[in-house]
């Protein structure tokens, strides 16, 4: 994929470009985007905010980029974008495409080959750009179109404010070492389904793993007892449970008020019965309430005609004919199922209605029988009785099923660990097959090192090596001497982002054909830079084809000597530029923050 012009639709929105007509024209090679001072009357004008990252921006804006606060730039750019739709061409396989993307709505998109261009959806164009950028039909490892915005910002390093730049050229996202090591395996064109494998492990250990803690807090916080301890409290529950039935059972009044304790006793229990049942109807009317307020679910007919109709039209209408009617009959039947639960609530409303008066009737002669024994305190007794048993009978089965839970979340651990203990010496034999691919890329990543950094390839590592205790299980790194700490960071990001599109490049991986490195150079000898820029226009000459953008200002970068190479100067940049940009010629033509 190469990146071929960056305009508005319609014209206006780049008031700033080389030629005048608001478009941006990439190159192959180096394309600069360079920030300058006009004039000495500019000399205390920042060269911030006027639009080189912002430029960069739209580029990834219209490749699927987010337009919210997790950009701030251009989230606040937003209100000089409306009315008018960003266009990106670029190249894949000799064929031009075009995207189309308005900040005014931002979820739908115009993509296609020029001359087919298409309004599709968000979903749909990155699924479809994803496999056209990144799909490999001979890789053997783990691959999905649903993970273009997970494997183009490694493309596209762009300058986010309170971002971490060029910490560690591996956590290009912020993400586990699990998740993006199969990325990086992926760039190098290694199989990563064991790791991949390994990915999805970790997530379902860390989920059983957190769901078993909770379970255990919650012990505690509810109960007050460990899961070491909930035996004994099952155990001693269970004994004060029998305890209080047995009472219960034996509970008896002397002689002469046997009779109205034995007719109170008989209204408790028909009383207890009343309210049982009532409370059952009551669970059961708000389940099928529940169940009556249920959305139904409709298949996309358009959508299921649509594809039936690229194979046949008539297919596609009957289909959709057929899916038509199908719905219509689905509906009919949950009406009617609507209607029976209708029916059904109103006749248990009624039955507790019903109980409710009974229930009232025989609290009325229960209360008369309490007065009769109230001088023997009988009936609190058994109140208080049924009342702890009934209490300590529901702390007895919540602890019975949390303990089933923690039983079965350990065991889930269990089995989840012994998948990875024999995942991992999978990963070992793997690392072992994969040291001629590792070797293969070593190659072009010491050529990278010597061209920046003039140096012997002892001086520098890239290692894939095996890390049993950590969740990642393999460690991907990049080392070059602490003696060059100063910029160490960006210099390590540096030689490995260009190693790898050199490496795609040299061995026919598909993906993209440019880097944009946005600041990667401050705080960095001159003298790389120099070295860098040399570099790649040799390649070029070689017929290496690919773009690098890298914004730079006439300030800071560039405004002091390249060490002892002075080829290089702000004049050239200047004249090389895809773009150039001032304190009184911004991207937009306006202060846009």
């Amino acid at each position: 994929m190469y990146l071929t012009r960056l305009y508005s639709e319609p014209a206006g929105l780049l008031a700033t470009t080389p030629l005048g007509d608001g478009v941006i024209r990439y190159k192959d090679g180096v394309n600069y985007i360079f920030g300058k001072k006009d004039s000495a009357t500019d000399a205390k004008k920042s060269l911030n905010g006027i639009g080189k990252s912002l430029s960069l921006d739209l580029i990834d804006f219209c490749l699927g980029g987010a337009l919210d606060k997790r950009n701030a730039r251009l989230f606040e750019a937003k209100e000089h974008l409306v009315g008018y739709k960003i266009v990106l061409d670029f190249e894949v396989d000799t064929q031009i495409y075009t995207i189309k993307r308005s900040a005014d709505s931002p979820g739908e998109f115009e993509f296609g080959p020029v001359g087919a261009v298409k309004k599709l959806d968000e979903s749909e164009v990155k699924e479809r750009l994803c496999d056209l950028i990144f799909f490999r039909k001979a890789y053997p490892g783990y691959y999905s179109n649903g993970l273009l915005r997970s494997l183009l910002p490694f493309f596209l390093k762009i300058h986010r404010e309170g971002g971490n730049r060029f910490v560690d050229p591996v956590k290009y996202l912020p993400s586990t070492e699990s998740r993006l090591n199969q990325f990086h395996l992926f760039f190098l064109g290694i199989d990563n389904t064991l790791i991949h494998k390994n990915f999805e492990l970790q997530e379902k250990l860390s989920v059983a793993s957190e769901a078993l803690l909770t379970v255990r807090q919650q012990m505690v916080r509810v109960y007050g007892v460990k899961v070491r301890e909930i035996d004994s409290r099952i155990d001693s529950l269970t004994l004060e449970v029998d305890k209080i039935d047995k009472g219960i059972k034996a509970f008896r009044l002397a002689d002469a008020y046997r009779d109205a304790q034995e007719r109170a006793d008989r209204l408790t229990q028909e009383i207890k019965e009343n309210v049982l049942l009532n409370h059952s109807d009551h669970s059961k009317v708000s389940r099928y309430q529940e169940s009556y307020t249920l959305a139904e679910a409709v298949p996309n007919i358009r959508e299921i005609k649509t594809l039936y109709s690229e194979l046949n039209a008539l297919l596609g209408e009957r289909i959709g004919k057929t899916l038509e009617d199908a719905i219509e009959f689905r509906k009919n039947i949950a009406k009617s199922r609507k209607d029976f639960l209708a029916a059904e609530i109103r006749k248990l409303e009624a039955q507790v209605v019903r109980r409710d008066e009974v229930i009232a009737i025989k609290e009325s002669e229960r209360a008369r029988l309490f007065e009769f024994l109230e001088a023997q305190k009988a009936i609190q007794d058994l109140t208080d009785a049924y009342g702890a048993a009934e209490q300590k009978k529901k702390e007895l089965h919540d602890l019975q099923a949390r303990i089933r839970l923690h039983a079965d979340l350990e065991k889930q651990l269990a089995d989840l660990k012994l998948q990875e203990s024999a995942l991992w010496q999978e990963i070992l034999e793997f690392l072992e097959a994969s040291r001629d691919q590792v070797t293969e890329f070593r190659r072009t990543f010491f050529e990278v090192y010597r061209e920046l950094y003039q140096a012997s390839e002892s001086e520098s590592a890239f290692s894939l090596s095996p890390e049993p205790t950590k969740q990642q299980k393999i460690k991907i790194e990049v080392n070059i001497p602490a003696k060059r700490s100063e910029g160490k960071n960006p210099g390590r990001t540096l030689i490995y982002d260009i190693s790898i599109m050199m490496h795609m490049i040299r061995t026919g991986l598909r993906g993209p054909r440019f880097l944009v490195h946005d600041g990667i150079f401050n705080g960095m000898d001159k003298a790389h830079f120099a070295a860098l820029i040399d570099y790649l226009k040799r390649s070029v000459a070689k017929g290496e084809r690919f773009q690098y953008l890298v914004p730079l200002n006439e300030e800071g970068t560039l405004s002091e000597k390249f060490g002892k190479v002075d080829a290089i100067t702000p004049e050239q940049i200047e004249s090389e530029a895809v773009l150039v940009l001032t304190p009184n010629r911004k991207l937009l033509g306006k202060d846009w923050k």
